[in-house]
């Protein structure tokens, strides 16, 4: 891996990145130090069509800030799984300003989204993805607020986002005619994704040629063409910085890690190739030890970590995104952020909600401290070049002490090799509250395996799922507890893709006692 840069150094060069988008009079809305109040008035007719067709636009009048009344604005209710609100409830919505008026904008843009936030209740999490992936350089939709005020109801403050449509292909790439697909709800690539611009359409011959094409390569046998057909159709440097962020900012509704909440651009100038936007971050920062590797359920993201070159380059990539998780650029975003939503927050609530969103604003800044914290350590461990391991011929690999790599989610705890120096070793520590594993990844080809060892606990008094092995990724079922001599613990998994990363976990969760592990773990082939 390449020497890291100063931090300095690195964020300097990071924002450097910038997309090359035009300045348009839109920036100043994402940035004023005002929240608008935003009314919208339903006919009879209207509200009878958002409850019974609520994913379909129908038509009202939207008042910004006491203007002018804006006649003929689209409106339909959005949201999924956790989000989704009723009309009469306190419903998300998008709007569109000329999907009825042609070429009309609303501060330069067409289609905007006013979300209920029913899963973040800081307000802040958007905002904060936007921001990071922004001085990241990845392509991504503006982020800011406004009081929503819906026929008579006063519904609060709402994050209000930019749509991804031709108007912020415009902002963000040289040429904004390209395939620009909609994930949908836990959709791969594979699926019949919605085409929200672009030539391609349902009557075209074939259609969704340019998410099949990718499609294919990934499912190509040889390894060869494989990689050859992946750098010709996916744009793998910004496939990096899109999977680290995604995965620092512990978005683990995404794409990288529940193939979720993303959009795909086919990008006319660079030859077609596939580029990944974020989408759908207002679930971030919950898991603080959320992993940076080892990731695999997406066909992309699984399929690119196969290649050692690329694994290497997603490692260089993560060390050169650390720096912006540093306290002075994550408060500095925050800061923005309270400085805009303060005086809303207390024209709505009064001084308690003022010192209510200041104190969520405070906790935000810890949460980001502790991540970059928890960053450090694992981008310290990170295996950057996972091996194939060697099969005999009955089909058994075996691990060495030396495939094996420690990793603690609670400080005190100790995860060091045994005394003995034939085993390794998880302890609990002062604190009394131990989660801690020992990890050991690998490449494997596409089929069925058995993941054997032997353990053996000590006085360990289990908490919640006491020790055992598995997978990343994967539920474990098997559980030990209390003291016995070593015994054999085994995890069957099922690897889905060519050369995909798998790694091994023996780990212990426990408040008192200790547990021992045979790094001699075996992967055996299952037919």
């Amino acid at each position: 891996m390449s020497r890291m840069l100063p931090r300095t150094a690195a964020l300097c060069f990071l924002l450097s990145t910038l997309p090359n988008g035009s300045s348009r009079a839109d920036d100043a809305y994402f940035t004023t130090t005002g929240v608008p109040e935003i009314r919208i008035t339903l006919s009879e007719a209207a509200k009878k069509s958002l409850r019974e067709k609520q994913r379909e636009y129908t038509v009202c009048t939207l008042v910004e800030n006491g203007g002018a009344p804006l006649q003929e604005f689209a409106i339909k209710l959005k949201g999924a799984a956790g989000s989704f609100r009723g009309l009469d409830d306190r419903p998300a919505i998008t709007l569109n300003s000329g999907r009825y008026i042609k070429g009309r904008e609303f501060h330069g843009m067409r289609k905007f989204h006013l979300n209920n936030s029913a899963q973040d209740g800081t307000l802040l999490h958007e905002y904060i993805g936007s921001a990071l992936f922004t001085q990241a350089g990845c392509p991504v939709a503006k982020v800011g607020w406004a009081r929503l005020k819906l026929d008579g109801r006063d519904m609060g403050i709402y994050v209000l986002k930019e749509g991804l449509d031709q108007n912020f292909l415009k902002r963000q790439f040289p040429d904004p005619s390209g395939n620009l697909y909609d994930g949908g709800f836990c959709q791969e690539i594979d699926a019949a994704l919605e085409l929200d611009e672009g030539a391609d359409s349902k009557n075209a011959n074939p259609p969704r040629a340019d998410l099949k094409a990718v499609v294919t390569a990934c499912r190509e046998p040889d390894a060869a063409k494989r990689q050859a057909a992946l750098e010709k159709l996916v744009d793998i440097d910004s496939l990096f910085t899109f999977m680290a962020m995604e995965l620092m900012l512990c978005h683990w509704d995404g794409y990288t890690g529940n193939k979720n909440n993303y959009r795909v651009y086919f990008d006319p100038k660079k030859a077609n190739q596939m580029r990944f936007l974020p989408h759908g971050m207002d679930q971030l920062l919950g898991d603080i030890n959320y992993p940076v590797w080892g990731h695999a359920p997406a066909l992309v993201p699984a399929t690119v970590m196969g290649f050692p070159k690329w694994r290497k380059a997603y490692g260089e990539r993560l060390v050169k995104l650390r720096p912006l998780f540093d306290a002075k650029n994550t408060d500095a975003i925050i800061d923005r952020a309270l400085t805009r939503l303060g005086p809303a927050a207390k024209a709505q609530g009064g001084d308690n909600a003022l010192r209510q969103h200041t104190e969520l604003g405070n906790q935000m800044k810890n949460r980001l401290k502790e991540r970059a914290t928890v960053l450090d350590r694992l981008i310290k461990e990170i295996p950057f070049i996972a091996v194939p391991p060697t099969f005999d011929t009955t089909g058994v690999a075996t691990l060495k002490i030396t495939d094996w790599m420690p990793q603690k989610a609670t400080a005190d705890a100790r995860v060091l090799p045994a005394e003995n120096g034939d085993s390794l070793e998880i302890a609990v520590g002062p604190s009394k509250n131990c989660i801690a594993s020992w990890r050991a990844p690998v490449l494997l080809p596409k089929g069925n395996y058995r993941l054997e060892t032997r353990l053996k606990p000590e006085g360990l008094v289990s908490a919640d799922e006491g020790a055992g092995i598995r997978i990343s990724g994967a539920k474990r079922t098997n559980k030990l507890a209390g003291n016995s001599d070593w015994k054999l613990a085994t995890h069957d998994f099922t690897v889905a893709n060519e050369n995909q990363e798998v790694v091994m976990v023996a780990e212990m969760r426990a408040t008192a006692g200790r547990l021992l592990i045979d790094p001699k773990a075996r992967i055996v082939r299952i037919k």
